[in-house]
């Protein structure tokens, strides 16, 4: 059994982003997320430590969230045919105000309705 490495809790939701880059703009869907990072799935995923940006489309807000990110893993494992959608973990390195305090209000329940 692997050790539970993680710090903070994390919530799991199935919210669209949109990922822009000097090179290219990606769609995507965001898995996970906790105070410090998220999960996202895509088709083309980025290179490791590539900072980006990003918009999370949670469906109770009425405008997207902003957010920095920095691709701090990938998940590149298994055969290439298998994958539709890839995964990166991604830690933020800004957060938009909006989202700043909605998660020190009320850490993530209040996000997930």
């Amino acid at each position: 059994m692997q050790e539970e490495r993680r710090q903070h809790s994390r919530a799991k939701v199935n919210w669209p982003v949109t990922i822009q880059t000097p090179k290219t703009v990606l769609s995507g869907e965001m898995k996970d997320f906790s105070i410090r990072g998220a999960l996202i799935l895509c088709q083309n995923l980025l290179e490791l430590n590539e900072v980006f940006g990003m918009y999370v489309y949670a469906p109770h807000l009425d405008r997207p969230l902003e957010l920095i990110v920095k691709v701090v893993w990938l998940n590149i494992s298994g055969k290439e045919e298998e994958f539709t959608k890839q995964g990166m973990g991604v830690q933020f390195q800004y957060i938009s105000p909006q989202i700043g305090e909605l998660i020190e209000a009320d850490p993530l329940p209040s996000l997930l309705h």
